[in-house]
């Protein structure tokens, strides 16, 4: 097995998930979201001209449907045995751009049948713009392994949702009083 069809695999699991439950998410593989729009000019009521979009392609894109239109939710970049200071890297400044322009877009990294068996030092020390990390044991997550990572999943979509509620109410009193995010570690 592969990094390709490992994160196949785990697409399948959340979808399968998500159809049990008839939500409306939906899971997808290989997915290009854009990372970037360059202003170029103006028209005449002054309305922006942007640049064709920039898109990264990611390797796990988790979106809701709602009222016809798709709202993304997490995107999780994957690897497959083991994870180098590169990916490390190249991962965390993909998930700081995708923010800039989905600032409620949660993100995190999975690792597939990791032969660490736990999270490397080089996803802590470059992965500051990581939501979440997740470590897989093996090649197929076991059942205890699979509730944990689902219960991470419905909480990021959980705190995705709240994110967006916050950022849609700019300019109007939100009687937020108090945000704080919280760090979970096992």
């Amino acid at each position: 097995m592969n990094e390709k069809s490992w994160t196949k695999q785990i697409c399948n699991i959340l979808n399968e998930e998500f159809t049990n439950k008839k939500m409306n998410l939906h899971a997808e593989t290989l997915k290009k979201l854009p990372y970037e729009k360059t202003l170029y000019s103006f028209n005449q009521n002054w309305k922006a001209n942007y640049s064709k979009e920039i898109n990264y392609e990611t390797d796990l894109f988790i979106y809701e449907i709602k009222n016809n239109l798709i709202i993304p939710r997490i995107v999780i970049e994957a690897k497959f045995k083991n994870i180098t200071t590169h990916d490390a890297i190249t991962y965390n400044f993909k998930a700081k751009e995708h923010k800039n322009i989905i600032p409620f877009l949660r993100y995190g990294i999975m690792i597939g049948n990791n032969k660490e068996k736990t999270l490397s030092w080089k996803i802590f020390n470059h992965g500051e713009n990581f939501d979440f990390m997740y470590s897989f044991k093996k090649q197929s997550p076991d059942s205890s392994e699979r509730k944990e990572f689902l219960e991470i999943i419905y909480n990021e979509i959980k705190y995705s949702k709240e994110y967006e509620t916050i950022i849609q109410s700019r300019g109007k009193k939100s009687g937020i009083h108090l945000f704080e995010k919280s760090l979970k570690i096992k």
